[in-house]
């Protein structure tokens, strides 16, 4: 039996172990949730460095396609060499579900994840599930094995339903934005939603985004406008899509450029909601 197989059979015994305890361990599992948000951070800002030290000395990665990768020093190799390979590219995921096992000192997080502008001339995208273990030692969480396997994907007619209502949540944020509306945008996240805007510090959760918008509206000059492009829109699953979008603003006193937005949007109740948004400066019309 190969390591690969070795390893995917070893979480395909462990989430059967899982299923068999009686309940759930909420602070283990919240641990796990707030260890791969930082690890995505990490992984946004290209920092191998900082993503690598989230794995255990003896972790390793088994990406679909490529050669096991064993060891910190070797997985920040890796990493930097992938970042490398795709220096345009916008990575993001999302956590399905986090089992725990009775024991209390294994996990197993399941989550699909997604790369736009893949490739060196950025025109590709990456679509991927993801299984990875995690190992508690003297009460922290690393990253035992991560793994990952090829997500098929269909995307939908341009004129579908559930692709109109990605489109009008961004008009509505468009539309909050220039009202200066901040409770409003907010109140288009989820509960957890997170921004990564640039350079600045991570804000997550619905009051940290609030802080942002509102510190970011002070003083703008009352005909600032923010104008949404939509390039992209896509589903990873039928409640969850993905948009591109390309901003410009006029009328702004203040050293505002066009950006380009990665958008998750999660539908619940009928509704999309923004878990995740992530901002970069925009590329050259000439590149």
């Amino acid at each position: 039996m190969s390591m690969r197989q070795t390893c995917l059979l070893a979480i395909v015994l462990f989430v059967a172990a899982c299923a068999q305890r009686p309940a759930d361990t909420a602070a283990d599992q919240q641990a796990i949730r707030a260890l791969s948000a930082k690890w995505l951070e990490a992984a946004q800002r290209r920092d191998p460095a900082a993503e690598a030290a989230l794995f255990a000395e003896d972790g390793r990665t088994l990406y679909s396609g490529e050669e096991p990768v064993i060891g910190r020093a070797a997985i920040e190799k890796a990493v930097a060499a992938e970042q490398a390979a795709n220096p345009k590219g916008m990575v993001q995921w999302s956590t399905d579900a986090v089992e725990v096992a009775s024991s209390g000192d294994l996990a197993v997080e399941f989550g699909t994840s997604s790369t736009l502008n893949a490739g060196l001339d950025g025109a590709g995208e990456v679509h991927e599930r993801y299984a990875t273990v995690y190992r508690k030692r003297n009460g922290q969480w690393q990253v035992l094995v991560d793994t990952t396997s090829p997500l098929p994907f269909v995307a939908p007619a341009a004129d579908s339903a559930a692709e109109s209502g990605l489109r009008a949540r961004i008009a509505s944020v468009e539309a909050a934005w220039n009202a200066r509306d901040a409770a409003g945008l907010v109140a288009m996240y989820s509960p957890e939603g997170v921004s990564v805007i640039g350079a600045a510090p991570r804000y997550s959760g619905r009051e940290q985004n609030r802080q942002m918008y509102t510190s970011l509206f002070d003083g703008l000059p009352a005909n600032c406008r923010i104008g949404f492009a939509v390039t992209a829109a896509r589903f990873l699953q039928p409640t969850v899509g993905l948009v591109e979008t390309q901003a410009s603003f006029t009328g702004c006193a203040r050293d505002f450029t066009p950006d380009r937005g990665l958008w998750v949007l999660e539908r619940s109740a009928g509704a999309w909601s923004i878990a995740s948004l992530l901002v970069g400066a925009a590329e050259s019309a000439g590149r």
